[in-house]
């Protein structure tokens, strides 16, 4: 699904390599880490060598998948520079905690408490500019859809799908009920796919708005104008640049069809 939404949207885009970028980037922490997922749940059960090894690749990537997330959801709010200021650190928490992930050895328990506060702090980087983008679309101008709509989708389903598997419900409180679907890990799956997948959707938006939301910047900060990230090249990109972007999307889209991307 995350793929076929970016290639749809990549498709319809007529924008800078770097307007591109937030795109590329969300896309390639699904791909990246949708595979190692999906192998950690396949062969977990060969041996306790083989499901640390790759237990210890699902929670690296997820960790860099909330990275990517960082940069993709931060460029159309914060700007190039702030944005990617904010991702070096949001970096570092991860370095620590791919550090930590790394230390896990066989048979070892998961202290699922302090895997969602250590996923937690570095969703932290894709919670900040959502939510700020959605409150100031509130103050600023009486809008409650998408920005503050798709904040709340984001926060609430991310909050529960943590909620969930770290309280290991309702397979806890119905055993044998829940064995095949709706058990905990399966509904937190279920829950982070909706949040990723709002990405593409969102992004477009963000890139339609961008002109606007980079006047009232400066209409705030008392500047007369303000250029938005990569708008310089913009006009180069719709002259020569927008027909390449779309065939990138097409063949990316294509190649990338035996990638697991969620």
């Amino acid at each position: 699904m995350g793929l076929l939404l970016f290639a749809s949207t990549a498709s319809s885009l007529r924008c800078s390599w770097l307007d591109f970028s937030p795109f590329l980037a969300a896309w390639l922490g699904q791909t990246l880490h949708g595979p190692l997922s999906c192998g950690y749940h396949t062969f977990m059960c060969m041996s306790p060598v083989v499901a640390n090894r790759w237990r210890k690749l699902d929670l690296t990537f997820i960790l860099v998948l909330n990275t990517a997330a960082t940069y993709a959801l931060s460029y159309f709010t914060f700007g190039l520079w702030a944005s990617l200021a904010w991702t070096g650190v949001v970096a570092v928490a991860a370095g620590m905690g791919i550090t930590s992930v790394q230390a896990l050895q066989p048979k070892q328990q998961l202290d699922r408490k302090r895997i969602v506060g250590m996923i937690g702090l570095t969703s932290l980087g894709y919670y900040v500019p959502v939510t700020a983008r959605g409150v100031l679309a509130l103050v600023l101008q009486r809008k409650v859809w998408p920005e503050l709509g798709i904040a709340a989708v984001m926060l609430g389903c991310h909050f529960l799908g943590a909620l969930v598997y770290a309280t290991h419900w309702p397979q806890r409180f119905f055993p044998g009920v829940f064995d095949l679907a709706g058990f905990s890990h399966n509904l937190m799956h279920i829950l982070c796919f909706t949040v990723y997948n709002c990405a593409y959707p969102y992004l477009s938006y963000l890139y339609s708005q961008r002109a606007d939301w980079w006047a009232l910047m400066a209409e705030l900060s008392g500047q007369t104008a303000v250029a938005a990230p990569g708008e310089g090249s913009a006009a180069a990109a719709a002259a020569g640049g927008g027909g390449g972007l779309m065939s990138f999307g097409g063949g990316m889209g294509g190649a990338a069809l035996g990638a697991a991307a969620y």
